[in-house]
């Protein structure tokens, strides 16, 4: 599936990854959507977001995207510290709260850890 970049845990990765220049360029193209209340729709509140998800390595959707669904993503980098993807997990809020999707943090950066050393085989 294609989903925008702006309002998922993943895109938001790949966007902050992006050199800042490009990453500015393709900011001002976006058409934004509102998917649901929590979607951000403006290019200042999304480049804010991109410093958090810098500072912390990792993408938060906070139902912004879906309503009712959360997720956190964690990139996945090559040997040369290149960023090369994102490893995501996606849950209902009925069954996960973002808290608890972001307690899981450790666990998703492991299987990332391990899914980077078969690539890098």
């Amino acid at each position: 599936d294609r989903v925008p970049t702006y309002c998922t845990a993943s895109g938001k990765l790949f966007l902050n990854n992006l050199p800042a220049a490009k990453r500015s360029r393709l900011i001002a193209r976006i058409k934004f959507e509102q998917f649901t209340e929590n979607t951000i729709t403006d290019p200042v509140a999304l480049k804010a977001a991109l410093k958090e998800v810098a500072s912390k390595d990792i993408g938060i959707d906070d139902e912004e995207f879906v309503q009712g669904m959360v997720a956190v993503a964690v990139p996945l980098r090559n040997s040369e510290d290149q960023f090369i993807g994102a490893l995501a997990m996606h849950a209902p809020t009925a069954r996960m709260s973002m808290q608890d999707a972001l307690e899981q943090l450790p666990r998703l950066k492991r299987a990332a850890a391990q899914l980077v050393e078969l690539i890098n085989e």
